[in-house]
């Protein structure tokens, strides 16, 4: 019984890293084919420093292990939840912990639990007005 579980433990790892050796600084479809995303966060934060913008999407790409020359690939619309599940798109696929990384560089930077405003429909930009809020009354 043993033997099994300790088997069942290495494919289970096995698997694990082979994927992550095949999709290591691949973004997930369909943002990897996606133009520049600049002109949207403009859009919705007209107000909002390119540096701002800019820091936040490196502290994100960095969290969950993507590019940062891709980081203004992804959009204020784009859910976390919907990006979480590009990358793992089964329930039983262990991740690596780019959403509590994340988490705590947010908390660290801004100041700003995820865990307070966390829902399956928070987006880049919502969490990003969030962090403008902070950054405003400092």
């Amino acid at each position: 019984m043993l033997v099994l579980a300790k088997s069942i433990s290495l494919v289970c790892i096995g698997v694990a890293v082979a994927w992550l050796i095949r999709n290591l600084g691949r973004l997930p479809e369909p943002f990897q084919s996606r133009s520049c995303q600049g002109v949207k966060w403009h859009r919705a934060f007209p107000d909002a420093a390119k540096k701002d913008i800019r820091s936040f999407l490196s502290m994100f790409t960095q969290a969950f292990g993507f590019p940062e020359k891709k980081r203004l690939l992804f959009e204020p619309a784009d859910t976390f939840l919907g990006i979480y599940r590009s990358l793992y798109s089964y329930k039983w696929m262990p991740d690596a912990l780019e959403l509590e990384t994340f988490a705590s560089m947010v908390k660290k930077t801004y100041g700003i639990s995820l865990e307070d405003v966390w829902g399956d429909r928070l987006t880049l930009g919502k969490l990003f007005s969030l962090t403008q809020d902070k950054v405003g009354r400092g």
